[in-house]
């Protein structure tokens, strides 16, 4: 399957990801609904139940790598 540029793949990444929040509609993951929920909360979910590399970065310039991982609400490998 091919898909073309511009068809909205990344879109539904980020939705499904939890990092993107304005769309219509519902979504579930796990049934558990994520709408309204906190953006630390959906952070953990991300981390729990959903694996992803993304392409661009969302990291805060001021902080270090530690920081924007903690702040993301991701663990830290030991």
């Amino acid at each position: 399957m091919i898909c073309k540029s511009g068809c909205r793949k990344s879109r539904l990444l980020y939705i499904l990801s939890t990092m993107d929040k304005e769309f219509t509609g519902d979504l579930k993951i796990d049934g558990i609904r994520m709408l309204n929920k906190k953006e630390g909360e959906l952070a953990m979910v991300c981390n729990e139940k959903i694996g992803s590399v993304v392409q661009f970065t969302y990291f805060l310039h001021k902080f270090n790598v530690r920081n924007n991982v903690v702040l993301r609400g991701l663990k830290l490998a030991k």
